[in-house]
């Protein structure tokens, strides 16, 4: 049994479907850890603080639309909020289904020098873009605003961006992220003289859509992104055909999208995704370093030296207007702040 398996046993109570069957068999890490379990992890991540974190995508959202013609304030509030807030629920959890896909790539079993798993993650995840959507029935007034704020391309990019890594260090030696992207596919194009190495192993792919049912089955992911997945093995094989056309197709959407302001939900929805990620894989070397145990490690240790009402009337009274407040505590889940400072509603 992996960390990952054994954290969402003994806390959460979660025991995975697959492990006989799969287990082990795709791997997180290169030497350990379990994709399927790391997945399902961070999406009960995901799960303890969905409410919050929509809600601060949502806010932000609805101060672009308010600036809109076409919607009344009333309209945007009253009407559109829910709808806004079911979307964004959903596109997260697709991105965290598909942030570590890459590492079923080719590039990533054979270690390939330069290869990056959050490019072929991100291509696959715009490639069932339409199939997404389209499962979803959106009415025509909310798919207009998902195609004009472009809020799938937006998760799409926080995949991408997901780790701090040689994508990031490269902003500054290029204008446009576009041309970052080409520029490591076409790095490593020269090497192979091919674009395969960043095509997903089907049976691998089979594996992962059997591990996350029992995700959905626990309702921590949402049945069209099941439905997706399964789309997206059944066209896996066109998708060995038309790579090398739609990678310069999708590394033109990044740099017609170059704007700081034109993205800005990616940096919101980028955040939600590091944090969850991170969580979910501080187990990776041993169950002990799980941040949930750590957490509440420390705060039982407040309790007993007697710091803990220092520590939450400080939060209280100093940081209660402070960026940090707002972006990190706030984010700790309801069910571990039983209700102090710590955790307040009125926040969002």
């Amino acid at each position: 049994m992996f960390n990952e398996c054994e954290v969402l046993k003994s806390l959460y109570g979660v025991v995975l479907g697959c492990m006989n069957k799969f287990c082990g068999k795709i791997r997180s890490y290169r030497e350990n850890g379990c994709l399927i379990a790391h997945t399902i992890l961070a999406l009960k991540e995901f799960d303890l603080i969905k409410e919050e974190v929509t809600n601060i995508i949502v806010n932000s959202l609805v101060k672009l639309l308010r600036n809109e013609p076409r919607y009344r304030r009333m309209e945007v509030d009253d009407l559109r909020r829910n709808d806004i807030k079911r979307y964004l629920i959903k596109l997260m959890e697709m991105a965290i289904v598909f942030h570590d896909l890459g590492k079923m790539a080719e590039g990533y079993l054979t270690n390939r020098r330069g290869f990056r798993h959050e490019i072929p993650s991100w291509i696959y995840m715009l490639f069932v873009k339409d199939i997404f959507n389209r499962l979803l029935k959106m009415k025509e007034n909310f798919s207009w605003l998902v195609s004009s704020y472009k809020l799938y391309e937006q998760a799409a990019l926080a995949v991408l961006l997901h780790h701090e890594s040689m994508i990031w260090a490269s902003v500054e030696w290029y204008e446009y992220l576009g041309d970052i992207i080409y520029e490591v596919i076409n790095r490593l194009y020269r090497y192979s003289k091919r674009f395969d190495y960043l095509l997903l192993n089907t049976e691998m792919l089979n594996a992962f859509l059997y591990g996350l049912k029992h995700a959905s089955n626990l309702g921590l992911l949402s049945n069209e992104i099941i439905i997706t997945l399964e789309e997206l093995i059944k066209r896996n094989e066109v998708l060995k055909k038309t790579i090398n056309k739609l990678i310069p197709r999708y590394s033109a959407i990044l740099n017609s999208n170059r704007s700081l302001s034109s993205n800005r939900l990616t940096f919101l929805m980028y955040y939600t995704l590091f944090i969850v990620d991170n969580r979910a894989a501080s187990c990776r070397e041993n169950t002990n370093n799980y941040w949930r145990i750590k957490y509440e490690k420390v705060i039982k240790e407040l309790k007993e030296r007697g710091d803990y009402e220092l520590l939450v009337n400080t939060l209280k009274t100093e940081l209660k207007n402070d960026i940090a407040f707002y972006a990190t505590l706030s984010l700790i889940p309801k069910t571990l702040a039983q209700g102090e400072v710590l955790y307040r509603n009125d926040h969002h």
